[in-house]
């Protein structure tokens, strides 16, 4: 067995059930996923169920178990399905980047009901920080928005936080404000905000703000904005939709109207949308972050 099989077929024993479309993100040539998918399916590694879903088949668990892991049956309840893929393709994405997932099965401690119920779906370390994960589908209920709030609210390890959201107009942002370091929404596509989160200390901010012909910017010392110059032009970058920073700059803008000419948005397409129905006049620059990634060199003294 190749060492990407060996590792389709532990992944899809951790996740119990997996949508077979997210293979593809655990493989270097994604285009292949189905041609691998059958072959493991023929050798009886996996097994299909209802079509779409992939489980371990009779050669898969035994292989399990002759590394050393313990099969247990997964249940067929939709509301368990629907979570456990749910939670399959975030970790696909996430590990398909080279970041480590940890599903809320292996978080939480089930012998505590408040615990259990905590409705986070995993967490995630990505350069030296942990960061909670949750979900929101277009099914999720407004009391399961809400408990998303309060759960965040009373965290006391993670000061950051992820939400995937299949619908930005289900919430509203500034409920997602609590003073922490982020709060990061992932809108519906995700694969690309994945890479783009992976990849967002190679972003070459400097040729970014040669561009917008502000040269002689400086990192600032205000809460609110990344960059300033010295005729006080103040410059924010928005790659994503984080709900701390976007806060930040309601609050700057409430109380310094005056100063609000001089504020400069950088951001994602997919933000302009949020900061357009929370600011009447802003400055905004569209930018395609991913055409400013850069691979910067480390010397060595």
């Amino acid at each position: 067995m190749k060492d990407y099989e060996k590792n389709i077929v532990l992944f899809v024993y951790r996740f119990k059930i997996v949508l077979s479309t997210n293979i593809k993100y655990l493989l270097v040539n994604k285009k292949y996923y189905q041609v691998v998918v059958k072959r493991l399916v023929d050798k009886g590694y996996l097994r299909r169920y209802k079509t779409k879903y992939l489980m371990l088949g009779q050669v898969g668990k035994t292989y399990i178990k002759e590394l050393g892991y313990i099969y247990s049956k997964p249940s067929y309840k939709k509301e368990y399905v629907k979570r456990m893929t749910t939670i399959s393709l975030l970790a696909s994405l996430f590990i398909g980047n080279g970041i480590e997932f940890t599903p809320s099965f292996e978080l939480k401690d089930f012998t505590h009901f408040r615990t259990q119920s905590r409705p986070f779906i995993g967490s995630i370390k990505f350069n030296g920080n942990d960061y909670l994960v949750y979900y929101i589908s277009k099914k999720s209920s407004k009391r399961f928005c809400n408990s998303i709030i309060y759960d965040f609210q009373k965290e006391q390890k993670y000061k950051q936080a992820i939400l995937f959201i299949e619908d930005i107009n289900m919430i509203d942002i500034k409920d997602y404000a609590f003073g922490s370091n982020q709060f990061i929404i992932f809108s519906y596509p995700f694969e690309n905000l994945i890479y783009l989160f992976r990849e967002q200390f190679k972003i070459d901010y400097r040729k970014i703000l040669d561009k917008f012909g502000s040269t002689n910017s400086f990192i600032s010392k205000w809460y609110f904005c990344d960059y300033e110059t010295q005729n006080k032009q103040f410059i924010t970058f928005l790659p994503f939709i984080d709900c701390e920073k976007i806060y930040r700059l309601m609050t700057f803008c409430r109380e310094n109207k005056k100063y609000m000419e001089n504020l400069q948005i950088v951001c994602s397409k997919n933000v302009t949308n949020i900061l357009n129905k929370y600011f009447a006049i802003l400055k905004i620059n569209i930018v395609d972050f991913e055409k400013y990634i850069k691979e910067f060199k480390v010397y060595h003294v």
